[in-house]
């Protein structure tokens, strides 16, 4: 019914993937937002979070490289419920990033076990839905990622410069997502934005097409 595609995330000093996002994908027509939509409106988000992150997991077992993360969306409810947690994990907690989604009312969000295991945390969308400087200062992710409304106009003094200066300043790892052209590239460096995701570095595709084109490459 669902199947995972995983988009690459680069760094843009060493030219190297860190790690993917896992993306759902509905095999029925639906788009990603109906389906958390319906689940949600049937009091099921929490069981197929869990499902989603356990089959992120196992088809990414064989993608990851060494020291590579696999970061796995996860929805509010999901993180108010403690007994998925990632003891049932089928992927190290190491190699984990929970996305805490925009949805999620982060200042009084508590994630402080997820340190404590070994699993990173990330604030997506930041600046666009409930995150904000305090929930940033509180949660201290190791992942900050902004979308492509802070990159389109390359501002040199916009949003998406000063938040690559201060999270730098703060030890926080900025991602910028979307990136769609080689201006845009040219932009992150330029302000120094270390890492990015988007089409132009590398589409969403299935675990087995990354094995496909590894042998067509070794071959």
């Amino acid at each position: 019914m669902y199947r995972m595609a995983y988009q690459p995330i680069w760094d843009l000093v060493t030219q190297k993937v860190i790690g993917y996002e896992a993306l759902m994908r509905p095999q029925n027509g639906q788009s990603p937002e109906e389906v958390l939509s319906c689940f949600r409106s049937e009091n099921r988000i929490v069981s197929l979070d869990e499902a989603l992150i356990h089959q992120s997991m196992e088809s990414a077992a064989d993608l990851l490289k060494s020291n590579q993360l696999l970061m796995v969306n996860v929805e509010p409810e999901t993180l108010a419920n403690f007994e998925w947690l990632p003891w049932k994990f089928p992927l190290s907690p190491h190699s984990t990033v929970i996305e805490i989604t925009e949805r999620a009312p982060l200042t009084h969000l508590d994630v402080s076990i997820f340190p404590r295991i070994g699993v990173q945390l990330a604030l997506d969308d930041f600046g666009t839905g409930s995150s904000d400087l305090l929930a940033l200062e509180r949660i201290k992710p190791t992942f900050v990622k902004m979308d492509r409304n802070f990159l389109a106009e390359h501002n040199d003094a916009g949003v998406l410069s000063i938040m690559a200066s201060e999270c730098s300043r703060m030890g926080m790892k900025l991602i910028v997502e979307g990136v769609e052209n080689e201006a845009d590239l040219a932009f992150l460096r330029h302000i120094r934005a270390r890492y990015a995701q988007g089409y132009f570095l590398g589409r969403p595709m299935f675990a087995e097409e990354y094995a496909l084109n590894l042998s067509l490459v070794k071959g």
